[in-house]
């Protein structure tokens, strides 16, 4: 009887560390190749500069869990009212695009230059930062250009 008494007690701590070190993993962490990697650790996996923002307006929000790295391209969503979604992706600004590469309205911003254009209901905004990345923020035209240019005017180095 001892003996089972012992075995049950290790099957249920190896349980609690299982439970124990999953809620430590699951905490604030960010998927970079299928492991588990914090912001701070995408950051220095990334070769370019990471923008994410900060002080949005009070009907956008960003959330860290929405981000995702992979091979050199990051993408993560900011919501407009909870309802409709920005989607943004950031990479290393390929050696043959510049800015006259995409078609639309062509504007300066506070981290580089910017060309928006809207095709079937949706707005596609590219930006070409003062660093060389590249950005493109796809999302629904019922946004309106002034919530992405308010985005876009948020966005900071890590």
């Amino acid at each position: 009887m001892p003996k089972k008494i012992i075995i049950i007690c290790l099957v249920v701590l190896l349980a609690l560390l299982v439970i124990l070190v999953g809620f430590y993993y699951s905490s604030n962490k960010q998927t970079l190749n299928g492991s588990t990697k914090t912001l701070a650790q995408i950051k220095q996996q990334a070769d370019f500069n990471i923008y994410i923002p900060k002080n949005l307006p009070k009907n956008l929000d960003f959330s860290e869990s929405t981000i995702s790295y992979n091979q050199n391209l990051l993408t993560y969503t900011v919501n407009k009212n909870n309802a409709e979604r920005l989607t943004l992706s950031q990479q290393i600004k390929p050696a043959q695009i510049d800015i006259n590469y995409f078609n639309g309205l062509r504007f300066e911003t506070n981290i580089g230059k910017a060309s928006t254009n809207t095709n079937d209901s949706t707005i596609s905004t590219a930006i070409i930062t003062k660093d060389n990345v590249l950005i493109l923020i796809t999302s629904p035209e019922s946004v309106g250009l002034d919530n992405i240019k308010a985005l876009i005017n948020s966005l900071t180095t890590l």
